[in-house]
């Protein structure tokens, strides 16, 4: 699987959709795309605003 090119920063804007990842990335689960996205964030490859929901 290839990660699409997304690079969001707050002065973008929200960040994108657990469901917009998926689609972007070819995912159907969107708990396979949470799953995933929970291993970035422990390697931190990416960095979750925990006031937000994943």
């Amino acid at each position: 699987m290839r990660a699409a090119d997304t690079t969001h920063t707050p002065e973008q804007g929200e960040a994108p959709t657990v469901a917009e990842i998926g689609a972007a990335l070819g995912m159907r689960s969107r708990a396979s795309v949470r799953y995933q996205l929970g291993e970035l964030e422990a390697k931190t490859a990416i960095v979750h605003d925990t006031g937000q929901p994943c």
